[in-house]
């Protein structure tokens, strides 16, 4: 998934000075001390390619803390995909929210059991009770 996020962005020109770069750099300055090794790596190449220091991130007091946000970053985009017309995408939806274990999506999820499809129905049933 970071590869294909990777190929993504550099599809894009002069990304790295987008305004809406600026906000997801605090998570990323988190993501230096990541447990997996990759994750980490990828942070520190991120703010290497960028040319930054993350002790002295732009829009930040010298580097003080993001504020806390307890959802996880697909959050919206997942929750999005709950009410699409395309039956495969909020299947997958459903699935990815089981898997993160994300709590703030079970209002979302026990809404999915009333789906007009039956596997949708059935996997929000599976993520409810993977999160109780």
């Amino acid at each position: 998934m970071r590869d294909a996020a990777a190929a993504a962005l550099s599809q894009f020109r002069h990304w790295e000075a987008s305004p809406e770069v600026q906000p997801v750099l605090p998570k990323v300055k988190d993501a230096l001390e990541h447990a997996d090794y990759w994750v980490r790596n990828s942070a520190q190449k991120l703010f290497e390619q960028m040319k930054l220091d993350p002790e002295q991130l732009p829009g930040t007091s010298g580097g003080a803390p993001a504020p806390a946000d307890d959802s996880h970053p697909a959050f919206q985009t997942l929750a999005d995909l709950l009410f699409d017309q395309d039956r495969d995408l909020r299947l997958v939806a459903v699935e990815a929210f089981r898997h993160l274990h994300e709590r703030n999506a079970l209002p979302l999820l026990s809404g999915m059991i009333q789906d007009s499809d039956r596997n949708v129905q059935l996997a929000a049933r599976r993520a409810l009770t993977a999160m109780e």
